[in-house]
């Protein structure tokens, strides 16, 4: 048991530790493309989206990279953005199906991958994306799925196989090890 703000803080921490950027207040508008693969994405602060369009005439920024990795949730807006663009050889995503957290957990992490040349889903987008169960309350299967995620991304750009040996955070007294 740990204190969930303190863990997720930490997590934060070490992320932005090891070089991560953190945008406040941005969403995620589309994808960039580049013939048959993501090259980004394209993003526009949220309180431009909230004014009147006459008011505003700020265009979207795009941002390259690498690898994009949808953790967008239930929504799973890149993946359905790429199917609304006949670009994904699936069904339209159905959405989580009904809570069955143990199947959840496991779906969770096992439906986590590179789903199109240079898009990794992650997450409640995994889940949603092949109708899964949903996994209520819980949040195991998600950190190790983004866990996995950073790993496939990480494996993708530096072309070499991840060694997850896990990492333990200090909270307080109490050690967390996030790991599988």
């Amino acid at each position: 048991v740990c204190d969930s703000f303190e863990m997720v803080s930490k997590m934060l921490a070490s992320a932005c530790d090891a070089g991560a950027k953190l945008l406040n207040s941005t969403n995620v508008e589309d994808l960039v493309l580049k013939e048959d693969h993501v090259d980004g994405v394209v993003i526009q602060w949220y309180p431009v989206q909230q004014m009147p369009k006459f008011i505003t005439c700020m265009d979207p920024i795009a941002i390259r990279s690498k690898v994009v990795i949808d953790a967008t949730g239930h929504d799973s807006f890149l993946v359905r953005r790429l199917w609304q663009q006949k670009r994904l050889d699936i069904d339209e995503p159905p959405g989580c199906g009904s809570l069955w957290v143990d199947e959840a957990e496991k779906q969770t992490v096992e439906l986590t991958h590179e789903i199109y040349p240079g898009l990794i889903v992650a997450g409640m987008s995994a889940t949603s994306t092949y109708g899964a169960p949903r996994m209520g309350p819980t949040f195991g299967g998600m950190l190790i799925s983004g866990k996995k995620a950073a790993e496939l991304a990480h494996e993708k750009i530096m072309g070499n196989k991840v060694k997850s040996a896990g990492k333990a955070l200090k909270m307080g007294h109490h050690n967390v090890l996030v790991t599988e």
